[in-house]
């Protein structure tokens, strides 16, 4: 009895307790039969005591689960514009030059050679019959000679720069075209040696 009052407290309380109301001066050596409404049955109790301490340390033992509603994932909607950037386009403006309003730059040798004769006011026709051939003129109405000659590389590298200046492309056959109040016709051919014929333009002075 004193083994199991020692290994629960809930017994040695309910031990002391029947005891505590038995008279003080019961004897030892008597022996006494207690009552069987005032002891109740201690064995049914310590029983359900000790299942329901069992109950209590299982209970602590096993994890609370808390159910948790998982909200669904809200998908994330984008919003691209619709608006396509606009195309800015470049307006150009052709411009129409006159090319004989231009002036000359005149950085060519044959143009050096035949400048004076072209600042001359009473001339009014120059022609270049080829290569190292005197110019001649045609000045107050009368043909002359002059000593000024021009090499084949020097007439190429006239009507190259005049074809240069106005953008018009030399090609066999008659060149015309107008520049720095003058026209030129020259007459191109891979058969003969080139020429060609200055007349002045007297609707304007200016050279």
């Amino acid at each position: 009895m004193n083994s199991l009052a020692h290994k629960s407290p809930i017994v040695e309380g309910i031990l002391l307790n029947v005891f505590s109301k038995f008279p003080s001066n019961i004897k030892r050596n008597e022996k006494h039969v207690l009552n069987t409404d005032i002891v109740p049955r201690i064995h049914e109790i310590i029983v359900e005591r000790n299942d329901l301490q069992e109950s209590v340390i299982h209970s602590k033992k096993e994890p609370v689960i808390i159910s948790q509603e998982v909200s669904p994932v809200q998908p994330v909607i984008t919003f691209q514009s619709t608006n396509r950037p606009k195309k800015f386009v470049q307006q150009t403006q052709t411009l129409k030059t006159n090319f004989s309003n231009l002036p000359s730059a005149k950085p060519w040798e044959s143009y050096r050679r035949i400048f004076p004769i072209l600042k001359d006011p009473l001339v009014t026709h120059i022609e270049c019959k080829g290569p190292n051939i005197p110019i001649a003129v045609v000045k107050g109405g009368r043909n002359q000679l002059t000593n000024v000659t021009l090499t084949r590389e020097e007439i190429d590298e006239y009507l190259n720069s005049i074809s240069e200046k106005t953008r018009l492309p030399l090609v066999e056959g008659v060149f015309h075209v107008l520049v720095d109040n003058y026209y030129l016709n020259a007459i191109l051919s891979n058969s003969i040696e080139p020429s060609f014929i200055i007349k002045k333009n007297f609707s304007s002075t200016t050279f």
